[in-house]
């Protein structure tokens, strides 16, 4: 979001507004393991992102993202004059409504969307933090469960299957190098 280019700037919102809900997906998936110890602690959080216009915000963008509607996104190319707010590089959205708050606070008038991007992500991470006693709960259950025994063994499979390829691949271009003359 912040830099000089103006794609990575582009890029880099929309990569945020993407990963916020697919984060929130990841997490969710959580809940086949433990429905009660997840809707516990889920259950605060998914009120809060409802009910918060700065997380609204994110995830109304991202659906029309994911609809195929392009939001109109504007970057400032020149910027003169004591009396501009704007820098070269600042992205804004056209025709959108922006949030006022987070979490209740106030969050500010005329933002630019690199300071809507902060809070957001600030708020992910701590989101992410508060799944871990749960991910480890869920982890502990699948590692112990049939399911987690039919894993490993897929996954060594696998793994032997992958190492048996790169195998023949070596021997095959072992086979066509020039040897040394005896």
């Amino acid at each position: 979001m912040e830099g000089e280019d103006h794609d990575q700037r582009l890029l880099g919102f929309l990569g945020l507004v993407v990963f916020g809900r697919a984060l929130t997906n990841v997490l969710q998936n959580l809940r086949t393991f433990d429905e009660q110890a997840f809707d516990e602690w889920y259950g605060p959080w998914r009120e809060e992102m409802e009910g918060d216009e700065l997380c609204r915000f994110f995830y109304v963008l991202r659906s029309q993202l994911l609809k195929g509607i392009t939001p109109l996104i504007a970057t400032v190319l020149a910027s003169t004059g004591a009396s501009s707010d704007k820098e070269i590089g600042d992205l804004s959205l056209v025709e959108q409504r922006l949030p006022k708050t987070h979490r209740g606070e106030t969050i500010g008038a005329d933002l630019k969307l690199v300071d809507l991007c902060r809070p957001y992500v600030e708020y992910l991470a701590e989101l992410s933090e508060s799944a871990i006693p749960v991910i480890l709960e869920v982890q502990a259950h699948f590692e112990t469960s049939e399911a987690g025994q039919r894993f490993r063994v897929q996954q060594a499979e696998s793994g032997l299957q992958r190492f048996k390829e790169w195998q023949a691949r070596f021997e095959a271009s072992e086979a066509q190098r020039p040897q040394p003359p005896e």
